[in-house]
Formats: structure tokens, sequence, C-alpha cells
């Protein structure tokens, strides 16, 4: 029977969190502090982090949550959800609008501020609504009234601001001087003011230069304690072993965290106990929001040119990375943090083990099959080449000649092997071919260039001479053996080592074709 009386202090998850559920942050609200609501004059602070990180949650815990108080000391806090405009003149209405309603509420309206408001509410022309807007607030001020204006999902800035940077510029002209004004600005964001502002074709914009930058990352180990914390105060009892499957799924991470929390407390109020239970179980009627909120980061980091990045780090090899961008990771945003090997060393792994094998199973498979794409889409063309400039309008005969069981397929008592040709007459009419070659995957690729009949008066200059036939055929045999595993996802059985050799050796391979086919 389900036991009603255990309020779940998870039921928020995914919402924005205040209150007792709030866990943590202690350094984040003292940041929010100092530079917002114990300034006689707030400052303008920049919240940034990746998604479901607690960026809105630590606004309204650390502003909204202590409104109250900012009132008697006559600074308004008012919260707009940046999302909901179509363009900027909207939102400069709303923005005075909210204002106007928290002054209401407070009784602070007089005729004056009516009439302002008035004509700011039915102004169409940007000038005169910029002028009336700055008015509005000069008056404002004048009567002791500061706003706090937190713009939650700032991150919308790049649609609604699009090419207008006097968006942008009034803004900043409100933000930067809170004596004449009264106005700070706190954001709430997944990217940076500054790439919010390129993204919104604003890049001449300094709006972003006004800002303190608070970055929130996932829990730290106080904040995690905080976390199991929760239990205990509903007297759910962990055992260690289901704690350390918990941290193995979520890491520190808030959102995931919640979420599994929450339906562990709900199979706990189901039955009453969780002796014995393996949180796997739980965890798995979730696993899909996991899957998803996976992809939705490997998005943005994709869309941010970071997602390559963070493989490599994570598997190697390290072909582009910067001591920054590792910084970035770990200890901007918190995706990577430190693992401590034996013998003293340092390694950095994603910020849950789960997601950890999530990209190393599905990342770098993916990075894999592109390079291999890449390959035989190249090998294609360097054989095709190749065979045209001896052979010209003949040189399709001629591979055939050379290479019959491939194009021709060959018949035993055993087995029968379709050849290139066969293959194309059994395609689909959408995905013909004249290129035989385009029916060959990436072993018979290399067994054509590696073969003795055409290596020397071929592709031997090509490839560095009969050292580089020996070295290209080693690189075949690695890159060939780990093909079939990756097509049909048994890649688990495979070393990360492996992968990342094969993934240097295709490199090296493309490079060599790529600067053949750019001499001719």
């Amino acid at each position: 029977m389900e036991n009603k009386n255990i309020i779940n202090p998870f039921a928020q998850k995914g919402r924005i969190i205040t209150g007792e559920t709030f866990i943590g942050r202690f350094q984040n609200l003292k940041s929010v502090a100092n530079n917002v609501i114990d300034q006689n004059m707030p400052n303008n602070l920049a919240i940034i982090g990746y998604p479901r990180i607690g960026k809105s949650s630590l606004a309204k815990q650390g502003i909204i949550e202590q409104r109250q108080n900012l009132i008697e000391e006559k600074k308004v806090p008012v919260w707009i959800d940046f999302s909901k405009f179509s363009n900027r003149n909207s939102f400069f209405k709303y923005l005075v609008r909210y204002c106007f309603d928290e002054l209401k509420k407070i009784g602070a309206l007089d005729e004056d501020i009516k009439i302002i408001a008035n004509d700011i509410f039915n102004q169409e022309n940007w000038d005169d609504l910029t002028y009336n807007i700055e008015r509005f607030y000069e008056y404002t001020v004048s009567l002791g009234y500061y706003f706090i204006i937190i713009l939650d999902e700032f991150d919308e800035a790049r649609g609604i601001f699009h090419n207008s940077s006097e968006a942008f510029k009034m803004l900043r002209e409100l933000a930067y001087d809170g004596q004449k004004y009264g106005f700070a600005v706190v954001t709430t964001s997944r990217r940076s003011i500054k790439e919010i502002e390129v993204k919104s074709n604003c890049s001449s914009s300094n709006f972003n230069l006004i800002f303190t930058k608070e970055y929130l990352t996932i829990y730290n180990e106080t904040e995690i304690l905080s976390y199991f914390q929760l239990y205990e105060n509903i007297e759910i009892s962990l055992t260690q072993e289901q704690k350390e499957k918990i941290l193995y799924y979520c890491g520190g991470h808030p959102y995931l965290l919640a979420s599994l929390g929450f339906e562990i407390v709900e199979y706990y109020k189901q039955n009453n106990s969780l002796l014995d239970v393996n949180i796997e179980n739980i965890f798995s009627k979730i696993r899909l929001h996991f899957l998803e909120y996976y992809e939705q980061l490997i998005d943005l980091l994709k869309e941010d040119k970071t997602f390559e990045k963070m493989l490599q780090i994570l598997f190697g090899p390290m072909i582009n990375v910067t001591d920054d961008d590792i910084k970035e990771l770990r200890d901007t945003y918190g995706l990577l943090k430190d693992l401590h090997l034996l013998g003293g060393d340092k390694g950095l792994i994603a910020f849950s083990q789960h997601f950890q094998e999530y990209l190393q199973n599905l990342g770098r498979k993916v990075d894999f099959w592109s390079l291999w794409t890449n390959l035989e889409t190249s090998l294609r063309g360097l054989i095709t080449k190749v065979f045209q400039e001896k052979h010209q309008e003949e040189w399709q005969n001629q591979l055939i000649a050379f290479f019959p069981i491939f194009f021709n397929g060959l018949e035993t008592d055993e087995k029968k092997i379709d050849g290139a040709i066969q293959k194309r007459e059994k395609s689909k009419d959408d995905y013909k071919s004249d290129n035989l070659l385009d029916y060959l995957d990436a072993q018979p690729l290399f067994e054509i260039i590696l073969s003795k009949n055409v290596w020397n008066n071929y592709f031997k200059d090509i490839f560095g001479g009969d050292k580089g036939r020996s070295d290209l055929e080693k690189k075949m045999q690695l890159i060939i053996k780990i093909r079939n595993p990756y097509a049909h996802s048994r890649f688990k059985s495979i070393k990360p080592t492996t992968v990342q050799q094969a993934e240097i050796y295709v490199k090296e391979i493309l490079n060599m074709v790529n600067q053949y086919l750019k001499q001719i």
C-alpha cells in the first residue's frame, strides 16, 4: 500500500527549485548576494551553465526568495521569461509593464508614472519608445526605487534581438548607468553573453562587458551529501552500494539526481522498503529521459564546436585540444572531472560514469564512422583518378581484368561472392552508379591498391615506395579488424586505445590521398 504521508522531496524535478529542497550552491548564492542584493545599487550578473544545471533555481532562490527584504530597501526584483517575446519592441514594452505592475503591487504608483508608462505602451516608433523608457526609469529612480531585472532564458536573444545591435545597446544603456536609471540585469543562459551577441549577428555590441559572470557546474561533494540528506529527512536509508550506483548514473548533476531520486522515493512509497533493491531496475524506467538529456547536451556541444574536443580529451588522441579547452569543460562547465590514477597520475572523465560510457559507445562510434565514410570515398576517388590517367575511357575494363573477383564475383562449391557488377544490377534504380568502385567497401579497395599487379606502376609513389606499402598494409589490417564489430554494434569489446590507433591511421591515409588529389 502506498505511503501517502511521505512528501517526495524531488517532486519538482525539472522545474525551478526553491525553499527546503534547494541544495547547496553556497558559493554561488554568496556571489549573487555580493554582486546584486547586498549592494546599495545592484550590479549586473550573468549566470551561465549548460541545460538543467540549476541556473533559474539559483536566480530564484538568491533574488526572488528575498523579495520582501528587497522591497523594504526599495529594490524591486522583476522576473521575466525572455523566451516569450517575438521582437525587441514587444520585450521593451513588457519590461516596463512588469516594472509598472510591481510598483502597483507595493502602492508606489503616482500619476506621472502612469502617464509615462501609457506613452510607452502606445508607442511604435523605436526612437520614441527608447526615449520614454529612459524617462520611466529616470523618474522611478528619483523616487528611490531600483529594479533588479532577471532575464531568464536569455539565449533567446539570438532570435529576438537578431540583427538589432540597438536592442543590446538600449539594455546596456539602462544597466550600465545605475545611478541614472536604477536598473540592474541578471541573466540566465546556456552561453556567455558575448556568444549570444555573436549569434545574434551583433558582434560589435559590448553589452557583455558590463557583467560579472557566474558559471554554474555540477554539485560538489558537500552538495552531494546534502542531496543524500533529503532521503534521510523522510527516513529513507540508502546503502553505500545504492548511493554509489546513483552517483554512477548521475554524477553530481542536479537534474539527473533529482530525476532518479524522484523514482527511488516513489518506489519506496509503494513498497515501504529499499532493502535489496537494485537501483539499476529503478533507473531503467527513466533511462530514455537520461538519453534524451545527453542528446540535448551533445547537440549544444556540437553547436559550440566543443564535442569533438571533449571526445579527444576523454579518449584521445588530443589533436587540437588546448589547456583552455580542458579548463572550460572541467572548471567552467563541470562536464569533466579529475580522475586519480595509480602512481599519482591524473586523468579526466565525464561528470558521470554512465555518461562516460555513453560517449564511448556512441560518440566514438559516430566519430569513427564519419572517418570511415570519408576513407572509403577518398580511396574510390584515388583509384578512379589513377586508372583514368593510365587508361582513359577503358579504365574500368582494365580494373575488371586485373580484379575479376571483385567485379564479376566468384562461385565455388562452398560459397558465392557477388562482384560489383552483380551488386549494381541488384541495386535499386535510385542508387545505381556508373562507377563500379561505388559497390566496393574499404577492404577490396585497399587490396586493389596493395596488389602486386598494380602497386609499382600505379600507387607506389603516392604512398612512399615499398616501405610505404608495408606501412599501408599494417594500417589496413587494424582498420579492417575493427570495422565489422563497429558495423554490428559490438564495439564494447574493442579497447579505446585500439579505436584511437585506427583513427590515427585513417587520418594519416586520408592526408596522403588528399595531398595527391590536390596536386593533379
